[in-house]
């Protein structure tokens, strides 16, 4: 018996074929030994749920689809442990009132073997939902005039309304493509037992067939919009995904006053150079207002002082200061 399912119509029944197959794998099962008992108990009722799939009759053609001015697209998202999953649905509604929900698309998948957190599997199955409302999208002739995107997890809606930018790059790459790809008003929280994708990431369903509220869209859906399922306000909890900010405070850097002392064998070299910096500066405050008095004037006489008019008791105090690390040649005495 063979099974083609590219619409993913199937899949809570195949993702359950996918599980036991990772878990072969996992025990490092050779593909010529008997399987153990366990597995050999769940491949065996699988194999009675894939029989079962014969029955299963979905209609060809979406309800009214092409007399509705009123085409609605819905998107429910899931994890678990085991697996994560996204259904897609229609709401029509036709001219006399009616409401039909039926399933466009689906996909499951199984959860990584490296373990990873309940709410990164669910944002996961929330970035496989938005790909796959684009693909419908883009598909379909007629647009839908609205999309809505479920989940029953709050951890992922406090992520899309705190935005990419607040977490660590897995989450934030992520999100960023939620960003772009939907709206945050476009989400909404479901409770679990209400949540369809949740069919698709735990065992198979009982009773799967074309009545299943998997083919033909959770309940609710069918009602007035203020029946709905609405989120209960909660304090968020920190997940370990936040990214973390380092704040530190910066110390302005203290300013050179004087020539580094270090550079100067002579005090006198080293008070002249202060006088010349001293001078530099006061040419650039007064640049307007130049006189040739505040010009250094040549030094005919070889004065050894020659400009130390400019450098005032209290600057020298602090050459002094700097000099006592090193002695300097021909400083003078105390």
């Amino acid at each position: 018996m063979s099974l083609f399912d590219p619409l993913g119509l199937a899949s809570p029944v195949t993702i359950r074929a996918k599980q036991i197959l990772q878990e072969i794998w996992r025990r490092s099962t050779a593909w010529d030994e008997v399987l153990e008992e366990d597995l050999t108990l769940e491949w065996n009722q699988w194999t009675t749920h894939l029989q079962r799939l014969n029955q299963v009759r979905i209609p060809r053609c979406y309800p009214n689809y092409s007399r509705s001015n009123n085409i609605e697209l819905h998107v429910f998202v899931d994890a678990s442990e085991a697996a994560y999953a996204a259904a897609v649905y229609w709401r029509i509604e036709d001219e006399d009132g009616n409401i039909h929900t039926p399933l466009v698309l689906a996909k499951a998948k199984v959860a990584p073997l490296k373990v990873t957190s309940i709410p990164r599997l669910e944002l996961q199955a929330a970035v496989m939902g938005s790909r796959m409302a684009r693909a419908v999208i883009e598909e379909h002739d007629r647009k839908p005039v609205s999309r809505t995107f479920w989940t029953d997890s709050k951890t992922v809606l406090t992520w899309l309304r705190t935005g990419a930018r607040s977490f660590k790059p897995f989450v934030a790459h992520r999100i960023a493509e939620l960003e772009e790809n939907t709206k945050t008003e476009e989400w909404r929280w479901v409770p679990t037992k209400l949540n369809v994708a949740d069919d698709a990431t735990r065992d198979v369903p009982k009773d799967f067939n074309e009545e299943h509220r998997w083919f033909v869209g959770p309940s609710f859906l069918k009602e007035d919009r203020s029946t709905w399922p609405e989120e209960k306000k909660s304090v968020p909890e920190t997940t370990g995904e936040e990214r973390t900010l380092n704040i530190k405070e910066k110390t302005p850097a203290a300013s050179q006053v004087v020539p580094d002392s270090t550079k100067f064998s002579r005090w006198e070299r080293l008070v002249r150079t202060t006088a010349r910096v001293l001078q530099f500066i006061s040419l650039l405050k007064t640049k307007k207002q130049r006189t040739f008095f505040s010009r250094t004037k040549p030094n005919k006489k070889q004065d050894p002082t020659w400009g130390t008019q400019r450098v005032d008791k209290k600057t020298k105090k602090i050459l002094e200061k700097t000099c006592w690390a090193r002695p300097i040649g021909g400083r003078p005495s105390e």
